[in-house]
């Protein structure tokens, strides 16, 4: 699929049921790009690689809990009488 934004501005996305076992995300500029493997992955370290021009930063972040802290909210959100953000609701 790909999506067309204000000011010339493309992004593209593919997903497969069929295609190999991978996870990567990545934003490409126009000076470099950032990815991020695994993308999509709920257990182990994650990296990130950020490249201007020639140079490359690594930056790995240790394993983390991802839906813990969303259950945490909205629990919070049900106790306190709040709505969580975002509502899901499409404007």
């Amino acid at each position: 699929m790909v999506m067309k934004f204000p000011g010339d501005r493309l992004a593209s996305f593919v997903t497969s049921f069929g295609a190999a076992d991978t996870s990567e995300y990545r934003v490409v500029g126009t000076k470099g790009d950032v990815r991020m493997e695994p993308a999509y992955s709920w257990h182990g370290e994650l990296t990130q690689y950020v490249t201007v021009g020639e140079r490359t930063k690594q930056t790995t972040f240790k394993a983390r809990d991802q839906i813990a802290p969303e259950i945490v909210y909205f629990s919070n959100c049900v106790l306190n009488d709040e709505q969580p953000e975002p509502d899901g609701v499409e404007d």
